[in-house]
């Protein structure tokens, strides 16, 4: 399987699961994040179940861990970003840039950088937060408490939910019951 390189939405999310390193652990490749928008956009999570409080997303222990590499846009990716960053905002260009450039796959929930990575001249594999969890859930035989705590995090904290037409959304809303 393909490195992945995964846009902070998709990193909030996974640190707001409590499960976070489980689930890199699951991977079937390496996982790298863009150290600018890391930096810029990956700050803070909010507590849970309170959200009372916002707490800092320490992804940087997951690094430290190695769970997740770092990387920067390389020279020769630049005009892949300049073009995406036309449309898309400067993390999530950079996620594209990358992956597209290195044949990685990109892990997001963004739903326009989706539809540009569908149109990149060398196809881009993308993964959304519900095929991550999916995916970790099978193949650690997660417990269905765990999974729906899990879940139940994500949804509390970065506020995400799958689009009613994701191919998951019927998995994750039937595991929060």
């Amino acid at each position: 399987m393909a490195d992945e390189v995964w846009d902070t939405c998709c990193v909030l999310n996974l640190i707001a699961s409590g499960q976070a390193r489980a689930v890199l652990r699951s991977r079937p490749g390496r996982v790298y994040v863009i150290r600018e928008a890391m930096r810029s956009e990956a700050l803070y999570v909010y507590s849970y179940p309170s959200r009372e409080e916002l707490l800092p997303a320490d992804w940087e222990a997951l690094v430290a861990d190695r769970l997740i590499g770092i990387t920067d846009v390389a020279p020769s990716e630049a005009p892949a970003f300049v073009q995406f960053s036309e449309r898309l905002g400067d993390g999530e260009a950079r996620c594209l840039a990358v992956a597209e450039e290195r044949g990685m796959t990109l892990v997001t929930d963004d739903r326009r950088t989706i539809a540009t990575a569908q149109k990149t001249v060398t196809p881009v594999r993308v993964v959304t937060t519900p095929e991550w969890a999916h995916h970790w859930a099978l193949s650690e035989h997660v417990p269905p408490s765990v999974l729906r705590e899990a879940i139940l995090r994500i949804r509390a904290s970065p506020r995400y939910d799958p689009p009613p037409s994701h191919p998951l959304a019927s998995w994750w809303h039937h595991n929060l019951e």
